[in-house]
């Protein structure tokens, strides 16, 4: 359905003001055709049987909550689309989590722009509690910035793939691998991920690092 419909929502087109959760069983279809008027608060999308997808087309701002993405749970940011998501937690540490993807989740970048661009804390990918969850990148630029916080955290069964775009790291907080695959081994498609000089992709523990064909700066084991 329309994101910007009322009538598809119990409380109306999510604001700041309310926590949003998209949990509903079944596999459907929820589509960002034009920007919301207002920003969204912390989300919550889960299907225990099925699949929801959320097709980004056009600019959504989540200002002020967590995101939270489970099992059955796919994002997809398109051309026209961008994800602009500041976080603001009361209770924010370096800790914190921004963006979540777990439980078998995705998050596709398909064209358009990616900002993260959060006070402190952390994006997961792949649950902290071991489950799968996967970051993909083939169109378009995503763009981290951090002023503190631990950044992007990559957890066992986690992935990130880019088989096009750029993935930008821009300054404030570690790029840290705990565990799961880097992947950036595609053959055909100019891709960077590109990590400033005064942060550092860090790897720990059995992590996978699969670099072919791309170019990748700055990255410490």
């Amino acid at each position: 359905g329309d994101w910007n419909m009322a009538a598809n929502w119990t409380e109306g087109v999510p604001t700041t003001a309310n926590e949003t959760y998209i949990t509903r069983y079944g596999n459907r279809t929820i589509s960002v055709g034009a920007a919301p008027a207002t920003s969204v608060g912390a989300l919550t999308m889960e299907n225990l049987a099925g699949t929801t997808l959320l097709d980004v087309n056009a600019k959504l701002s989540l200002d002020g909550g967590a995101v939270a993405l489970g099992k059955g749970a796919q994002v997809r940011v398109y051309e026209d689309g961008e994800w602009f998501q500041n976080f603001k937690g009361a209770a924010a540490s370096a800790d914190s989590e921004t963006l979540a993807i777990r439980d078998g989740a995705t998050f596709s970048v398909c064209g358009g722009r990616v900002n993260l661009t959060n006070t402190m804390g952390q994006v997961n990918i792949g649950g902290t509690d071991g489950t799968p969850g996967t970051f993909e990148v083939t169109n378009g630029t995503v763009i981290v910035k951090y002023s503190s916080g631990n950044g992007l955290c990559l957890n066992e069964n986690g992935l990130l793939k880019m088989t096009g775009g750029k993935l930008v790291y821009d300054a404030g907080a570690n790029f840290v691998q705990y565990g799961g695959v880097i992947d950036l081994s595609d053959q055909t498609v100019a891709h960077r991920l590109v990590i400033p000089a005064d942060d550092l992709l860090t790897r720990r523990g059995a992590a996978g690092l699969v670099i072919k064909n791309a170019e990748a700066r700055h990255i410490h084991a």
